[in-house]
């Protein structure tokens, strides 16, 4: 019998949402466990500083290794 976190993904996307949410759609999308910061590059900073303070607010923790910072697509 497989034990684990029950409902884990859908409880975290929640928390996400809800910490984030006049971000969404503005600058922010959250996909899953996974969030993306859209922006100029003369604003990103500012986008990124006001959504780490969010995460810090909320205790949303981040693992490093998965970060990618200055992505262009």
């Amino acid at each position: 019998m497989p034990f684990g976190v029950k409902n884990g993904l859908p409880t975290y996307h929640s928390a996400l949402t809800k910490a984030f949410h006049e971000y969404i759609d503005v600058f922010m999308k959250i996909f899953l466990d996974d969030f993306t910061i859209f922006s100029a590059l003369s604003t990103h900073l500012e986008k990124l500083n006001k959504c780490f303070f969010k995460r810090r607010k909320f205790g949303i923790s981040l693992n490093p290794n998965k970060c990618a910072f200055m992505v262009f697509s």
